[in-house]
This record gives structure tokens, sequence and C-alpha cells, in this order.
């Protein structure tokens, strides 16, 4: 017998594999659940506060940026001279 043929048979007469299989399975079904969890609740709260807010918080949120590169622009060093 070969050496990975004893490996084998020593890792199914442990249980070591039907272990090791089971903690890939659960990480695999909890990283899915993650990613399902973030495309179904970020979008929720989004709707969620444009509903009980009068924002909208997509929109809102890029202007928002917008104006504060635009004032940061404006109020640097270099347009002291202008």
């Amino acid at each position: 017998m070969s050496v990975e043929a004893v490996r084998r048979i020593d890792d199914a007469e442990s249980g070591i594999a039907v272990r090791r299989q089971g903690v890939i399975a659960g990480a695999w079904v909890a990283f899915l659940l993650a990613i399902l969890g973030f495309l179904v609740i970020y979008p929720i709260l989004t709707l969620l506060l444009g509903a009980l807010t009068d924002t909208n918080p997509v929109v809102d949120r890029l202007q928002h940026r917008d104006r504060q590169r635009a004032t940061q622009e404006l109020d640097g060093p270099d347009q002291a001279a202008i």
C-alpha cells in the first residue's frame, strides 16, 4: 500500500475528513449568508432612511461630498492670490 492510501484509511477511521468537510461547508454557508445579508439589509436600510426622513440617502450623500470638495478647492491656499 502507498503512503497516501494509508493516510486516507487513517483519516476515514478517525473521522478527520468528515469533520474537515463539515467545517469547510459551514464556512461556505456563513460566507454566502454574509454576502446575502449585505445585499438585502443595506438596500432595506437605505429605503427605510429615505422613508423616515426628508432626504434622499443616495443623492444627498453624493451632493454633500461634492459640496465639501468644492469648498475645499475654493478655500485652498493657492486660491488666496486670486
